[in-house]
């Protein structure tokens, strides 16, 4: 392979070299792009008014360049408003002056040398994308540009350039040609900035995140603010501290009242990522480009001639239209065919095809397996090692690929397969790239060959993790061939990741972190990986990396990259990191104009099954709607395969138990062989009496016994103490409406699994089989099923036949499992990857909704998205007409938005209650009705529509899903009946013959209301509420706002069930602060009042309240925080602490001085806890459990602890016995976090005469962190010398009357703190 180069080694004949005076090795890219010759041209003529104007085909835009004052500005205009004034044009050299407009120093004036004009249209037949073929006219004007002499005139032998514009209907791309004249360093440019400007015209609303280039580079949720709020000024940036102005980064998208803007680049290529920047250091309204800096502080290296990316801005009417706009890539590169394999001698781009994959990675991501191998001597004993989940293992991606290919799925990612992980995070120096450098637990020949094996065969994406170590990676592409070696074991697709918090190593051997993420060279390198991945037919998915700017045209090899705020973030923390619900509309409009884009969908176990962290923030719907609005050509299933897989099976069939209904029970995924990771706990300490899992036998072929085969294990003496002494693990089993006790015998320690055997009979038919917890617990003791064992699989035989899964995991190969998935996947299975032929955005508000369609061949998909608010948007159909298909109108029909587009209505609505859709949220509801309409008709479709279920919504029943279909035509518009954050997905087909009589047409539903406003209502809870009627088969929605004390604060969405007469329904409008509010609902946008009231909001009755002082938080006096900016003032200011009640809990309420988020999360970084003691009571502790680190012990024995950080909480006994995770809530506004467990944790005991202990410190990885001599960025400071070691970890707390703060924490260096605690 000496043909190749790598993007980093060194010497004369290297990428790399020596810029003159410099004196220092600047990474410049011996790769470089080629301008053609006509480019490359100079235009000299007399065409050289300085002012010259150019409209786009449609006279609509109008770009005015002019450089009558030497240095050159353009100013972009539609249908006569200026958006754009006049801004500067110029650059900045090493070792040369600058030409036009200069950033620091002198400007350097120029001169125009001549003009040509041109008419043309762009043409792409995209190998896939948004639309089959895309045709553009645009009008274009190049500017031949000279430095200019003392009389203005072109200098003789100056410096020249070309200033290229085109201008298409929907917007305008500008570049700036360099020529050979501006070599100064070794025959190259370089250039120190580039000075485009962006000088709004007014103070626009904007869409925007900070322009970091490390971590967390594009991995933020986007800000609305005024332009003017885009913070202004210069920080020194990671790795090495080079300067690097503050701004945002691109796509940076406005609302210009009149108009939609987006600004971006196109063409990205041997140069550096643009960022726009304030040019003030107090912000404003006036932008430059800001490249993103080279270690030496220059920003790009370019041999000559040499094209800048293409400058873009869309400007359009309608928000829809920006995402229906091709402007980026039609600005980039046609096909680089030069970078395909060939067939019969032809470049070879059949090979590309937009695929869907499962991966085992959520499991990860969200759950607690592990990328890393690891041995088990590398561990204390055999338990540490049983409890160390690798999530790669041969056998369970044999499980991932049978699930995919019975469930239309192509491929099946695996992360964690290779060698290395030990140097990660770090330096990555330990990764092995090539299939034989797999840990021992897992086989890719033999993995690929089972795939192929399958009836539709499924292949392995591979993962490249690369820690950021470029020279490694690139030594296994160039040198290793490992590209090579995937095709050959017959895997065609990559994921590769750069996760490097403080950036790349470039220099060297990559080991230390050198240069950002955005650099040229980072360019540079990324555009190697992708030209060598498609000569290797591989599509590439890439993480931590650069921006599309178009490569979908010029590489379509590149499926999609993430750069963006991905979903990822909800599962971090077991689901605790709490992604905004707008972030999904506001995606759309801005890091998604930039191309195809990994955000990770299809999340089924909206809270993972399980009682820890928190949940995604959608519906199911939405997960479902995200397939036809986010385009990637490697769409993902995220989830693992348990959330998809129903709660069915067969005689002789298995099914993880995973899979179950679960109702009570909670799911755990702590032990190595565990299939699928997860289990069921059957554990009173975490589940109430009456829960369950349960499952169904189908078409069991004859009425008679069988046997029942539970998967399970159960430690004999690591087991609460009543299953010890119960002598086995006991639980109700239910079959049908048959109960009885199953008492199966311990295992050996509890990744130890066996199988019990039990006989059960089962009718002909469908049979319901569950585990179920049966139990009384008081102050007469415990009694009943004490539980105790981990239920894993579930399976069903002939009497006397072998169970379908062994109790050994190693080996298993799945050929008797159960994978059929909820009925809901089949709109996964159903809607394409990607290679759309069509793309219509059918009514789109920027952060509030987003209603698109897509056509692929003669079926057409539609998804539907909201904010937090409930939403009621209607979807005409009129694109299915004839003749009507491109003619897409950007947004359009009377779809509710927050007024920053064309929409009407506002908010933010919560919903709750439960609706299940014809009886079944996941069943296969019919509609019914006649959508006739008015107008044209046309070809019918059927319309199969996936929505949120009756009741449904993100705080509430948040997987309820509602099926059904109708007949429609083009002048059918649906209503998308939309609950908070929720979604509907529709899948649109041609109408078969009988179909049209059997199914009915879709009507419209149509409601009547009256609403109602309670007086009281606790912290949180809806109470407003909606009584009406809906004249149709399906669900209604009806928009209403609500104004809080006279201000526009929610939309709420009614939604009645079908048919339904004299429904009351609640509106899931909550406020999350104490008081007494004046509320109006009335109709949207100053509509019609529907009902006033008065509402005080409470969070339960009070039992007792505590103050504690201002200024206190600083332990026993003298603590210090720590340094990090997260550590904000007043965040550990303990200010009061409530005890309360309702009928079914306790809570305890945490005011501080400041609460906040800076890590994510519910909250962070602080750590709430409260002992709770029980004077009358024997037994408890007086020291810690030992695993907060709170370092300090009690002066009375605690029977209690509850305890809360943003990423989780846990309620635990004396004995360190589980009992639960309390629920948390938050208000930032009221600074008050309030922590609510059952009353049955503590035995359905009154509290009202214990005490307590409430203590604030803060949280690092579940303990509270530490507290040395001096701070640190993340450590308090303040320890006695030669006492740290002893210094509790206590920031404040409660202490009862007569007892100083500095008293109950005093300690020494032999000495812990004791605690005293405060009676209720």
């Amino acid at each position: 392979m000496s043909e190749k180069r790598s993007q980093q080694t060194f010497g004369e004949t290297s990428r790399r070299g020596f810029l003159g005076s410099v004196g220092a090795l600047v990474a410049a890219a011996a790769y470089s792009r080629d301008v053609s010759a006509d480019d490359a041209a100079p235009v000299a003529n007399d065409a050289d008014d300085p002012v010259q104007t150019i409209e786009s085909p449609d006279g609509s835009i109008a770009v005015t360049v002019d450089v009558s004052d030497g240095v050159p500005t353009y100013e972009v205009a539609r249908n006569g408003t200026t958006y754009v004034g006049p801004s500067r044009l110029g650059f900045d050299f090493r070792n040369q002056s600058a030409f036009g407009a200069s950033a620091e120093g002198a400007d350097g004036p120029v001169a125009v040398t001549g003009t040509i004009r041109a008419i043309s249209t762009e043409e792409w037949e995209p190998v896939w994308g948004a639309y089959d073929e895309v045709e553009a006219e645009y009008n274009a004007l190049s500017v031949g540009l000279a430095d200019a002499a003392a009389d203005d005139s072109p200098a003789e032998d100056g410096r020249t350039a070309t200033l290229q514009v085109r201008v298409f209907d929907d917007g305008i791309g500008f570049r700036t040609v360099l020529r050979e004249e501006f070599a100064s360093n070794s025959e190259k440019a370089v250039i120190d900035a580039e000075n485009t400007g962006v000088d709004f015209a007014d103070d626009y609303d904007a869409w925007w995140i900070a322009n970091a280039v490390t971590n967390p580079r594009f991995e933020q949720e986007y800000a609305e603010t005024p332009l003017s709020e885009i913070p202004g000024g210069v920080e020194n940036r990671r790795p090495n501290g080079t300067p690097m102005r503050e701004g945002a980064h691109t796509p940076l998208t406005v609302d210009a009242g009149d108009a939609y803007l987006s600004v971006h680049e196109a063409n990205l290529d041997d140069y550096a990522a643009a960022t726009l920047a304030p040019r003030s250091d107090g912000g404003g309204t006036a932008f430059a480009t800001e490249l993103t800096p080279l270690p030496d502080g220059s920003r790009a290296s370019l041999d000559l001639p040499a094209a800048t990316p293409w400058r873009t801005i869309q400007v359009v009417d309608r928000p829809g239209e920006l995402i229906e706009s091709q402007l980026v890539p039609l600005l980039a590169d046609s096909l680089d065919e030069s970078a395909l394999p060939t067939a019969g001698g032809e470049p070879d781009t059949d090979w590309i095809e937009p695929r869907k994959y499962v991966g085992i990675w959520w499991t990860m991501i969200a759950g607690q397996a592990n990328w890393e191998y690891r041995a088990d001597e590398s561990f204390d004993g055999a338990d540490d090692a049983a409890a160390y989940v690798h999530g790669a293992r041969t056998e369970r991606m044999k499980r991932y690929m049978r699930f995919a290919s019975e469930n239309g799925l192509d491929s099946v990612l695996v992360e964690g397969w290779n060698e290395g992980w030990d140097t990660y995070p770090g330096d990555g120096t330990g990764f092995e790239f090539g299939v034989d450098g797999s840990t021992p637990d897992f086989d890719v020949p033999e993995v690929t060959a089972f795939g192929a094996s399958l009836p539709d065969p499924v292949e392995m994406t591979i993962h490249n993790e690369t820690a950021g170590n470029i020279p490694q990676y690139e030594t296994a592409i160039l040198d290793e061939d490992v590209f090579a070696g995937y095709e050959a074991e017959g895997i065609n697709s990559i994921k590769n990741g750069y996760v490097s918090d403080p950036g790349l190593g470039i220099d060297g051997d990559g080991a230390d972190p050198t240069h950002n993420q955005h650099n040229q060279l980072a360019v540079n390198h990324h555009r190697l990986v992708i030209r060598e991945a498609a000569a290797n037919r591989q599509l590439l998915e890439i993480h931590e990396g650069i921006k599309p700017t178009g490569e979908i045209r010029t590489y379509p090899n590149v499926a999609n990259r993430e750069v963006v705020k991905a979903q990822e973030y909800d599962g971090f923390g077991q689901l605790g990191s709490n992604v905004g619900r707008d972030h999904h509309v506001t995606l759309p409009f801005t890091r998604n104009l930039a191309g195809p884009v990994s955000f990770q969908p299809g999340i089924f176990d909206i809270t993972f099954g399980d009682d820890r962290g928190d949940q995604i923030q959608t519906t199911r719907a939405k997960q479902l709607a995200m397939y036809p609005t986010y385009l990637s050509g490697l769409q993902m299933a995220a989830d693992r395969i348990e959330g998809y897989v129903d709660e069915t099976f067969g005689v002789g069939e298995a099914l993880q138990a995973a899979a179950g209904d679960l109702d009570g029970l909670v799911t755990d995924d702590s032990w190595r062989d565990a299939f699928g990771t997860n289990f069921v706990a059957v554990d009173p300490n975490r589940a109430p009496s009456g829960s369950s899992v349960s499952f169904t036998v189908e078409d069991v072929p004859s009425a008679g016994t069988y046997d029942l085969h539970l998967r399970y294990a159960s430690d004999a003496e690591e087991n609460a103490g009543r299953v010890i002494d119960a002598g086995t693990p006991r639980a109700t089993l239910r079959v049908n409406d048959e109960r009885r006790t199953v008492e199966p015998d311990f295992t050996e320690y509890w990744d130890d699994w066996q199988v019990f055997t039990t006989e059960v009979e089962l009718d002909a038919g469908d049979n319901e089989v569950a585990i179920e917890l049966d139990y009384e617990s008081g102050d007469g003791g415990f009694s009943g099923d004490v539980g105790g064992f981990n239920l894993n699989t579930v399976a069903v035989t002939e009497s006397g036949e072998p169970s379908p899964v062994p109790a050994e995991y190693e080996g298993y190969v799945p050929e008797s499992e159960n994978f059929d998935a909820e009925p809901e996947f089949g709109f996964i299975e159903s809607v394409p990857a990607a290679g759309w032929d069509e793309t219509r955005v059918v009514g789109a508000a920027i952060g509030d909704y987003l209603a698109i369609a897509r056509r692929h061949g003669d079926e057409w998909y539609v998804g539907v998205m909201t904010d937090g608010d409930g939403r009621a948007v209607d979807v005409p159909f009129d694109f299915l007409a004839p003749g009507n298909s491109g003619n897409a109108p950007g947004n359009s029909g009377g779809a509710p938005g927050r007024g920053k587009g064309r929409g009407e209505g506002r908010g933010n609505g919560k919903g709750k209650g439960r609706g299940n859709g014809n009886g079944n949220g996941r069943g296969n509801g019919r509609g019914n009705g006649n959508g006739r309409g008015k107008g044209r008709k046309g070809r019918k479709y059927v319309a199969e529509i996936y929505s949120d279920a009756v009741g449904a919504g993100v705080d509430l029943d948040p997987t309820g899903v509602r099926i059904d279909e109708a007949v429609v035509d083009p002048s059918t518009t649906l209503l998308a009946s939309l609950a908070p954050s929720g979604g509907t997905a529709v899948k649109l087909r041609p109408a078969r013959g009988r179909e049209i009589d059997r199914l009915p047409e879709y009507e419209r539903p149509e409601q009547d209301l009256t609403v109602e406003i309670a007086d009281e209502a606790d912290l949180d809870e809806a109470f407003i509420t909606a009584t009406g009627s809906n004249d149709a088969d399906f669900v209604g929605g009806t928009n209403v706002e609500i104004l809080v004390d006279g201000e526009v604060e929610a939309l709420g969405n009614v939604r009645l069930p079908p048919n339904a007469t004299d429904e009351t329904v609640e509106i899931g409008f909550r406020i999350s602060r104490i008081g007494t509010f004046d509320i109006v609902v009335r109709e949207p946008d100053g509509g019609a009042e529907l009902a006033s009231g008065t509402v005080t909001v409470a969070p339960g009755d009070l039992i007792a309240e505590f103050t504690d002082p201002a200024g206190d938080d600083n332990g026993p006096g003298g603590y210090a925080y720590p340094t990090d900016g997260a550590f904000q003032d007043g965040a550990f200011d303990l200010r009061s602490f409530r005890v309360l009640e309702t009928d079914e809990e306790y809570r305890f309420a945490f005011e501080v001085e400041n609460l906040y988020d800076a890590f994510g999360g519910t909250f962070s970084p602080h750590y709430f806890v409260v002992y709770l003691r029980d004077p009358s009571a024997s037994g408890g502790r007086t020291t810690e459990i030992g695993d907060l680190g709170v370092t300090a012990e009690f002066a009375d024995p605690w029977q209690y602890r509850v305890s809360a950080s943003g990423f989780g909480s846990g309620i635990v006994d004396a004995n360190d016995n589980g009992l639960g995770s309390p629920n948390v809530f938050a208000s930032f506004e009221s600074n008050v976090a309030i922590v609510s467990i059952p009353k049955t944790a503590v035995n359905g005991a009154e509290i009202a005469d214990w005490e307590v202990c409430p203590v604030v410190g803060s949280e690092d990885f579940g303990a509270f962190r530490d507290v040395q001599v001096e701070a640190g960025g993340f450590v308090f400071g303040g320890a006695k010398e030669g006492a740290a070691g002893n210094a509790p970890s206590v920031i404040d707390l409660i202490t009862p009357d007569g007892t100083s703060q500095a008293d109950a924490l005093a300690y020494d260096a032999d000495t812990l703190a004791t605690i005293p605690f405060t009676p209720l």
